[in-house]
């Protein structure tokens, strides 16, 4: 962990620095978790299953049956 003289900045280059810095740390960390999580389950991982910080892919919908797509959607709501 290095420190920085944080006098120089504005709060928010500081917000975005730290930021950046766990990103990128999480990063190492949630490529090395799909790795091992792909070998044990035989399922195909990546790092942004695990990683907080980026945007997560939405499954697309399946529309053949707008019906059941529906029943899925609401299930459990009520």
């Amino acid at each position: 962990m290095s420190r920085v003289e944080p006098w120089p900045y504005t709060l928010r280059e500081l917000i975005a620095g730290d930021r950046a810095r766990r990103t990128y740390d999480y990063d190492h960390t949630c490529e090395l978790m799909g790795l091992i999580a792909s070998v044990q389950t035989g399922k195909q991982y990546t790092r942004d299953y695990f990683h907080p910080y980026r945007a997560k892919q939405a499954e697309p919908l399946k529309l053949d049956d707008p019906g059941k797509a529906f029943d899925e959607l609401t299930k459990g709501k009520g």
